[in-house]
């Protein structure tokens, strides 16, 4: 063949596999399963309580009342007092595919340190129960916690979902507020969102509610677009957007949070990897968190989330940051740094999920433990120079544990799991969900994952 053939030839075949592969893939990649038709009643409903825009002793609150904007109120007292202050709610009607919800929000700013407060929401004759909340006392400043989910996406039921949830919130009361990495619904539908809400029970209005953004809240597209009733869900991200950006950062006791959106286009990306890097660059908190949905370092091969990758890493490391709070790829796994001197330290990279959905493992990123056969969830707890990060199965047993120390300028990380047995099997969803052919691909990565660790 002549080399002008051959040129001509290899474009030609690049672009028959791309056809090909674009065809195979087209409802993974752009397919959009339709909403179904719903009505938004007259009823208070997914009232949720998280931060405003102001700090630790800020807080946001929204929720969904009716298909038309109305008066809606949010009244609020410190416990101990005989006063109720009543604040108007912004309101926004949102019109999704299939139907319309009136979104209502209010905020308040400059609470008492270290108070519990109680609240309810009206609209009309409607009226919610009451609710309380606590905000951090100052002897408690740079000694808190806080909880991690990765992706929880029901789709058939949230029953198990709220049980679960339910428990942990039992079991940590003392907890300050709730990260969530995305994923928090399984589609942008009226159904989800309902299912969502219900799951996380009582956490939504007692503990403040923060999430990332997934790519199970975007419609899929050349450009992706996130669905509208997100931010209102979530309502600090209608002041801290940067363009289509859903990006917040917040600061609690010594330690600042940074939230990132990585189910963007490259471009956005590059826009993000801007905002991180000076707002890194511009914190004075001792712990640096970001937080966001698709691994840096990918559970699943080595060539996933390239752009992600590719634009936040070099910021990350070279800003020091602490702790990386990931998910998206149905399995557990972290992963230290290592120092010049060959010692454990920051970042610290971890991946999770609380779903019942558990994905195949490639086994990729170097990660130094796995876990596969439970959903999984993180306390974080923070006292002056440590940070103890514990992950717990969703039978709350203890099943990872780092403390991170700070040293001088470095942060060392000790891993305290050493004598926790790893639990890597085929999980029984994906047993069950894949079948036989795909079950046993992955009881072979399983098998070669243990050989590599066996070798080293």
């Amino acid at each position: 063949m002549s080399k002008r053939n051959i040129k001509i030839a290899i474009p030609l075949i690049l672009i028959i596999g791309l056809g090909i592969l674009t065809f195979i893939r087209w409802n993974a990649w752009f397919g959009n399963p339709e909403e179904p038709a719903y009505t938004t009643g007259k009823k208070i409903n997914r009232l949720t309580l998280t931060l405003g825009n102001n700090g630790e002793y800020s807080r946001a609150f929204s929720w969904v009342f009716g298909e038309e904007v109305g008066e809606g109120i949010l009244e609020i007292t410190e416990m101990g007092s005989s006063d109720t202050t009543s604040i108007p709610a912004t309101s926004e009607v949102c019109i999704s595919r299939s139907g319309k919800s009136a979104y209502y929000r209010a905020f308040v700013d400059q609470l008492s340190h270290g108070s519990t407060y109680s609240y309810r929401v009206k609209n009309g004759e409607f009226v919610s129960e009451w609710h309380q909340f606590s905000t951090l006392a100052d002897s408690a400043k740079n000694e808190f916690s806080f909880l991690y989910f990765g992706d929880i996406q029901d789709s058939d039921s949230s029953e198990l979902t709220r049980k679960l949830m339910n428990e942990i919130y039992d079991q940590n009361k003392g907890t300050q507020f709730v990260l969530l990495g995305g994923d928090f619904i399984e589609r942008p539908m009226d159904q989800y969102y309902n299912m969502a809400y219900e799951g996380l029970g009582v956490m939504a209005t007692e503990v403040p509610i923060l999430a990332v953004t997934g790519n199970h809240e975007y419609l899929k597209g050349i450009t992706r677009k996130i669905d509208s009733r997100y931010a209102h869900a979530f309502p600090y991200y209608l002041q801290s957007k940067v363009g289509d950006n859903h990006l917040f950062t917040f600061t609690y006791g010594n330690a600042q949070f940074f939230l990132l959106d990585s189910n963007r286009e490259f471009w956005n990306l590059s826009t993000q990897r801007d905002w991180l890097k000076k707002k890194l660059s511009e914190s004075k908190a001792k712990w640096k968190i970001v937080v966001l949905h698709h691994p840096i370092y990918s559970l699943r091969g080595d060539f996933n989330n390239l752009f992600v990758k590719h634009y936040f890493r070099p910021v990350i490391e070279e800003a020091k940051v602490d702790l990386v709070l990931q998910a998206h790829e149905h399995g557990y796994a972290r992963k230290t740094s290592f120092n010049e001197n060959g010692e454990a330290c920051t970042p610290l990279y971890t991946v999770s999920y609380f779903s019942e959905k558990a994905y195949f493992q490639d086994f990729c990123g170097d990660y130094q433990r796995w876990g596969t056969a439970n959903r999984y969830y993180q306390k974080i707890s923070i006292d002056n120079d440590t940070l103890v990060f514990r992950t717990y199965t969703d039978q709350h047993k203890l099943y990872d544990e780092v403390r991170l120390q700070k040293e001088g300028n470095s942060t060392l990380a000790f891993d305290l799991a050493t004598d926790i047995p790893e639990e890597v099997i085929v999980p029984e969803w994906f047993r069950n969900v894949k079948g036989e052919k795909k079950t046993k691909k992955y009881e072979k990565s399983i098998q070669e994952w243990k050989e590599r660790k066996k070798a080293k």
